[in-house]
């Protein structure tokens, strides 16, 4: 299970690409190419928060797309995009991955959500809170 990480607009690519070279990945001209486990994408979420503070920037849009190729969600092989995300910081504040993803999965209300999308949002907040222990 991976994470890759997307941004939307130039600045927000730019941004992201200085938070990759900051924690010591090898940026690319294809940065959805760069593969992060669960771990690593928090890390590059705060990271990114950081490149943020520097930059005098309060926020920038992205997508995130988890690929779980062992099928701890469902399918093996399904993608989960989320996004576009707007990753706000706020006096030191970061958002967390979890932050992100439960904003995503929840914009919907309850009355507008299927049993199974309600159950799969579930389960998915579940296998990454896992991941995160």
């Amino acid at each position: 299970m991976f994470f890759t990480i997307s941004g939307n607009a130039k600045l927000d690519k730019e941004l992201i690409r200085k938070a990759t070279k900051k924690v010591g990945k090898r940026t690319s001209f294809l940065p959805k190419t760069i593969k992060y486990s669960v771990i690593e994408t928090e890390e590059q979420l705060h990271v990114l928060g950081q490149v943020l503070e520097q930059e005098n920037q309060s926020s920038v849009k992205l997508t995130l797309t988890l690929h779980d190729k062992e099928g701890k969600i469902e399918k093996a092989g399904t993608e989960y995009v989320f996004g576009p995300l707007d990753y706000q910081i706020s006096e030191g504040f970061y958002p967390t991955l979890m932050d992100l993803i439960r904003l995503d999965v929840f914009k919907d209300t309850d009355e507008t959500m299927s049993v199974e999308e309600s159950y799969r949002n579930e389960k998915l907040l579940q296998v990454l809170e896992e991941e995160l222990e």
